[in-house]
């Protein structure tokens, strides 16, 4: 019986010696990522920590190999030089990092990403003029099952689009805002639009410049200029990545379709981009890579 009990400890020392070592292999780089990813699933390791005051996010390590392995494949298929790119590791560490951030602030903003609209970037974005199916192309491409590829590349950039437009609609670019609010002030106080655009505009050109629009057009960002009457400016609309104000110049008829058509020019101001916001957050926070 006492045998049986030691043969039995040696068996349980060994095997946790043996998951040790394996653990040790993957933090040392010298598994195969394949083998490491399903190792690491298996027991939950991180990649490290990345922590900014109250904001702790655990890198998942699986998460940061299926993104070593997934870019690995696309340069593999391009034929890229590796030479010419970052290390395949280091852009995985700060693709999972960005993830994590994102994923944090989605949750503390309550922002969802709907089944329904990511379904339509798929359709209308990532499949566009491809003759594959879905699966095909993600695997072909990207060597991702379809729930893969929505987890790593789908549902993080829609997160993220929603996340920064949050942030600039809560005027979290102080710099960005104050410029398109100091611009839409001196058109209230009734100072020319174009000038106006010199003074304050990232590029002036889109005030120098107009552009045409039918009616099925005014929706999105254009759908604020279909309230302006004519030689009327709108109010700052935020868009990804700018502010901006719209002035309605004309409204014609369109002498082939009989149709009116909207001639409008704006102010557009560049907002503080997403990665700008990121880089700060990093610049601050205290990183502890493992991996």
């Amino acid at each position: 019986m006492r045998k049986r009990t030691y043969v039995i400890s040696f068996i349980i020392i060994l095997l946790i010696v043996s998951q040790l070592a394996l653990v040790r292999l993957i933090y040392a780089h010298k598994l195969n990522p394949d083998v490491a990813y399903n190792v690491s699933k298996i027991y939950s390791l991180k990649a490290g920590t990345v922590t900014n005051g109250e904001t702790k996010l655990k890198i998942d390590l699986s998460h940061l190999l299926t993104h070593q392995l997934s870019l690995q494949h696309y340069i593999d298929k391009v034929g890229q030089n590796e030479s010419e790119v970052p290390s395949v590791i280091d852009l995985a560490w700060e693709r999972s990092v960005k993830d994590a951030w994102i994923d944090s602030l989605a949750d503390k903003y309550e922002l969802i990403t709907s089944e329904e609209d990511t379904e339509e970037y798929l359709q209308e974005i990532i499949l566009a003029g491809e003759d594959k199916d879905f699966a095909t192309f993600s695997q072909e491409n990207y060597g991702l099952s379809e729930d893969r590829f929505k987890e790593l590349i789908v549902s993080p950039y829609l997160a993220e689009a929603q996340v920064y437009q949050y942030i600039l609609e809560n005027y979290n670019d102080q710099v960005g805002i104050t410029q398109a609010q100091d611009a839409y002030e001196e058109l209230e106080a009734g100072q020319d639009f174009f000038e106006v655009a010199q003074k304050f505009a990232t590029d002036a050109s889109y005030a120098e410049n107009s552009i045409w629009l039918a009616e099925n057009d005014l929706v999105d960002v254009y759908a604020p200029i279909k309230d302006l009457e004519v030689g009327q400016f709108g109010k700052i609309v935020i868009i990804p990545g700018a502010y901006v104000i719209w002035y309605l110049e004309s409204i014609i008829e369109d002498e082939e379709t009989k149709q009116n058509v909207w001639q409008a020019k704006s102010i557009v101001v560049q907002a503080k981009s997403f990665e700008a916001f990121f880089k700060d957050f990093l610049n601050l926070a205290k990183v502890e890579r493992k991996y």
